[in-house]
């Protein structure tokens, strides 16, 4: 889930390759956006991530593959990247927060247990933290406020971690 941070509408990454938006203020409806059709034989390792981007877009995120897009909010591609060629040691993409203060975008992989920095155009790999709290982490959130990042696990446990950091 993403959110607009002008309108408040909510953007859903459905797998294995839907994107849906829920308009706010009443957020009843989901209507569908687009759809990925290159993850669509992914199954339940298809769109596992999605995150606001810079200028109006979405970036999308497969587990299989690694994949990462850029899309307009018509569906139109405007990139894709294997980001485990970006990034050696990434496996899977199980969310993606991105940072429009420092243009960053921000991965965390459940399979690594890791959490891997690029640029904003996803095309330098900036750094890796090892996060090790076992389990599923599959979602990321940063926290300018609190100066820390929140990562939920999705296993039996569903609990929430939060990373001091400094930004």
């Amino acid at each position: 889930v993403t959110i607009d941070p002008e309108s408040g509408d909510l953007y859903l990454g459905c797998e294995p390759n839907n994107v849906f938006k829920i308009a706010a203020p009443n957020y009843k409806i989901a209507e569908s956006l687009f759809n990925v059709t290159e993850a669509a034989d992914f199954g339940n390792s298809g769109i596992e991530g999605i995150s606001w981007y810079k200028d109006g877009m979405l970036l999308v995120g497969t587990q299989w593959g690694a994949y990462l897009w850029a899309y307009t909010l018509d569906g139109t591609v405007v990139w894709r990247k294997s980001m485990n060629t970006v990034a050696l040691g990434l496996k899977e993409i199980a969310d993606i927060c991105y940072d429009p203060v420092k243009d960053q975008i921000w991965i965390i992989d459940s399979e690594t247990q890791s959490i891997y920095l690029f640029n904003g155009d996803a095309t330098e790999h900036l750094a890796t933290y090892k996060v090790n709290f076992g389990g599923n982490c599959e979602s990321i959130c940063l926290d300018y406020n609190n100066n820390c990042v929140w990562i939920a696990d999705d296993s039996d446990a569903s609990e929430l971690f939060k990373i001091e950091f400094a930004f």
